[in-house]
């Protein structure tokens, strides 16, 4: 049986609950290329349940070796969430970001993310970035707009409930929506002259 068909089998029999036997399988295969991530990443799934730090670690191992498998940023947005180690997640998509900042799949995960660890600010201007680019370009298939849109309402939301007279505006989605009815929304911002100074601004939120 080749390496392959190998991996198959312990896939086959992930899926179908038998874990463990599925985890000597891919530890067996690990043994023969330590750094195939193909093996890391399904190892990394079958142990989501039962040892999800250990499987943060496997997916953080997968993008060290191949930071471009963009898939398993989503496994490492939830793991992060999961474990409450927010901080670590964040810190790994921004390492990737400081080398890609437009692959626009990482920064919405990391927009996700911001906004489970309690940072509503500044998920809502990702996803502000994230929906720009898909109506601007081809949306990836990973990416669903109408997904982006109940993310922005629910960051709108959260930051609704801290309620304040702080205002914010960006300017570049107004631009991108000049002709599209704006609703200027004033949200509770308690470190908004920490971020922007003393000057007021405010959210275009444009009717999509």
């Amino acid at each position: 049986m080749t390496n392959t068909e190998t991996l198959n089998s312990a896939n086959e029999k992930r899926r179908s609950g038998r874990n463990e036997e599925a985890d000597v399988i891919y530890n067996r295969l690990l043994s023969l290329e330590p750094n195939n991530t193909d093996y890391i990443f399904n190892k990394a799934l079958n142990i989501i349940n039962t040892n999800p730090n250990l499987a943060l670690d496997l997916f953080e191992k997968v993008i060290v070796i191949n930071p471009d498998l963009i898939h398993t940023y989503r496994n490492i947005c939830i793991l992060s969430e999961q474990t409450g180690q927010h901080k670590r997640g964040l810190e790994i998509f921004d390492n990737y970001l400081i080398q890609h900042p437009e692959n626009i799949e990482v920064v919405y995960e990391k927009s996700a993310l911001l906004g489970n660890s309690g940072d509503p600010l500044n998920s809502l201007l990702l996803l502000y970035k994230v929906i720009e680019y898909c109506y601007s370009n081809e949306c990836p298939a990973s990416l669903d707009i109408s997904q982006i849109i109940q993310d922005i309402a629910l960051s709108k939301t959260n930051l609704r409930n801290q309620t304040t007279s702080s205002y914010v505006f960006d300017e570049t989605l107004y631009e991108y929506y000049n002709d599209k009815t704006l609703i200027e929304l004033s949200y509770e911002l308690p470190e908004a002259q920490k971020i922007f100074g003393n000057e007021n601004y405010y959210f275009g939120d444009g009717k999509y």
